[in-house]
C-alpha cells in the first residue's frame, strides 16, 4: 500500500470512523476508531489483511477500501488437509463511514 489510509481519512474530514468489512464468509464490524489515535497498521493489523493488498476508494458515496487476509499459517481445511494457499485467502470491501459516538 503506497498510502497512508489513516492519514487519507483524516485528509477526506473523517476523525471518529466505523468500520464494516464485507467479505465472502463473514462480516466483521469495527466501531469508534479515532484516527487520531490509531496508526494504519494497526488497523490493517487489526483486520488480519495484507498490507500490500489494500486500495482505497475514498471519494466513492460510500468510501472503502479493499484488501485480502494474510495467508494463515498452519491452516487445516475441514478434509485434514493444507488448502491451496488462494482459498485460505478472503478479500474484503471495507466501507467507511463517520461513528456516531455512543455516550454513556
Amino acid at each position: 500500500m503506497s498510502k497512508d489510509l489513516v492519514k487519507e481519512l483524516l485528509d477526506k474530514g473523517f476523525k471518529v470512523v466505523d468500520l464494516k468489512c464485507v467479505g465472502t464468509i463473514d462480516i466483521i464490524s469495527v466501531n469508534e476508531l479515532c484516527l487520531e489515535e490509531i496508526r494504519t497498521n494497526t488497523i490493517i493489523d487489526m483486520l488480519s489483511l495484507d498490507k500490500d493488498s489494500i486500495e482505497l476508494f475514498l471519494d466513492e458515496k460510500l468510501p472503502y477500501f479493499v484488501g485480502s487476509t494474510k495467508p494463515l499459517a498452519g491452516y487445516i481445511n475441514s478434509e485434514n488437509e493444507s488448502p491451496i494457499i488462494e482459498d485460505a485467502i478472503i478479500d474484503y470491501k471495507v466501507y467507511v463511514k463517520e461513528a456516531t459516538l455512543q455516550f454513556k
